[in-house]
């Protein structure tokens, strides 16, 4: 692109300013796309090819309301409903009637993307936490809109990082100004996709994921931008429709019931797990039994055990609190249920294995002190559909 088209750095602050404060909500698709052209003047487009390396170790997630599987008539025994709608509404990264699909880089930011506008009313609903991979040999390409705003931590931060320098590289017939100003493009791109109304992100990802896409050698299959909800923590992926069909699938899907919604991530508790056999779900619920429980000193020797008989019986001084043991069990037992605890356990049916859960206590047991609790429990599922 000839230099005389690239605007310096403040004219491209004044043009990014009033880009997002226009109101495109009477212009066509293809109007905005031109006016994005006519105030920026480029189109930047920041292309990560993901080896299948990177791609083998890609989990994203997706987050549906149950009471959107209702409205929308979703057939839970399928894993199509919980994939992209066919027929959508205009999103952050879709127009009207084309569809993406979609996820996060973790179960909280997916939850917290879903629940955006609501997120005291949510506790208490339920949803469905689908897990996403890629399948092995994949190789994709991503817009990474992304430079300048993750966090120097994130997975993405180098990655996005590396891209921009690599396509600075082919910036040295700039001017320093020049590429002042597309710098500020690379920074600037991601941040569009903050805003509420859509009518700009939409379109810019339309363009980007599905013009010419059949002879673009270089076609778009993923866009990843910033979380609206984790801006600079967490990413948002969008994927073509054709790519998800290609070359994803669904790992597990849970139904989970919302506890709490803090500033550090959401709290769940598993009420459902979904196991996929081929395009269809069979749906479990997990019961458990706690065969024994072992009390350890400080060197995490036995100093007693009890068993199955005798545990609901008992209470003990935990820490600063007196409990029935199968009470405070349960609370254990929410966090080690939403941390992947179900999927590998089901993977072992119809023979679940003993599986320890630890954790601290203060108390004096015949002149020993006992410093933590073991129980062991082993989970049992049941089939509720197929």
């Amino acid at each position: 692109m000839p230099e005389e088209y690239i605007p310096e750095l403040n004219m491209m602050k004044k043009k990014f300013e009033r880009l997002v404060k226009q109101d495109f909500s009477s212009m066509s698709p293809e109007d905005i796309i031109n006016e994005f052209y006519h105030i920026y003047g480029v189109l930047y487009r920041p292309i990560y090819i993901n080896s299948p390396e990177t791609c083998s170790a890609l989990t994203v997630y997706r987050v549906i309301s149950e009471e959107d599987v209702v409205r929308l008539k979703l057939d839970t025994s399928k894993t199509g409903a919980f994939s992209y709608p066919p027929s959508p509404e205009k999103g952050r990264a879709n127009i009207k009637g084309q569809p993406v699909l979609y996820t996060a880089d973790n179960p909280h930011t997916a939850i917290y993307e879903n629940i955006v506008a609501d997120t005291d009313g949510c506790v208490g609903k339920s949803f469905y936490l689908s897990e996403w991979k890629l399948r092995p040999g994949t190789t994709m390409n991503s817009i990474l809109l992304l430079y300048g705003i993750i966090e120097s931590d994130h997975f993405y931060y180098e990655i996005a990082k590396d891209t921009f320098e690599r396509i600075k590289k082919t910036m040295n017939i700039y001017s320093r100004a020049g590429r002042n100003s597309l710098e500020y493009i690379a920074k600037s791109l991601g941040l569009l996709f903050k805003q509420n109304h859509h009518y700009l992100s939409s379109v810019l990802a339309h363009h980007w994921l599905y013009f010419d896409r059949e002879n673009d050698t270089a076609h778009v299959d993923c866009l990843v931008y910033p979380s609206v909800q984790k801006i600079k923590s967490a990413v948002n992926y969008a994927f073509h429709p054709e790519f998800v069909d290609k070359y994803m699938y669904i790992a597990s899907v849970k139904k989970i019931r919302i506890n709490e919604i803090a500033v550090k991530g959401a709290s769940f508790f598993l009420e459902q797990l979904g196991k996929v056999s081929e395009k269809s779900m069979n749906w479990y619920t997990a019961h458990f039994r706690i065969p024994k429980v072992d009390l350890l000193n400080t060197q995490k020797q036995i100093v007693k055990s009890y068993s199955e008989e005798e545990v609901n019986g008992l209470t003990f001084h935990i820490l600063v609190e007196e409990v029935r043991l199968p009470e405070r069990l349960k609370e254990v037992l929410q966090e080690k249920l939403q941390n992947d605890l179900c999927d590998t356990l089901l993977l072992s049916t119809p023979n679940p294995k003993i599986y320890p859960i630890q954790f601290p206590i203060e108390l004096e047991y015949e002149q020993s002190k006992v410093k933590y609790m073991m129980y062991h429990i082993e989970f049992i599922y049941e089939q509720i559909s197929n």
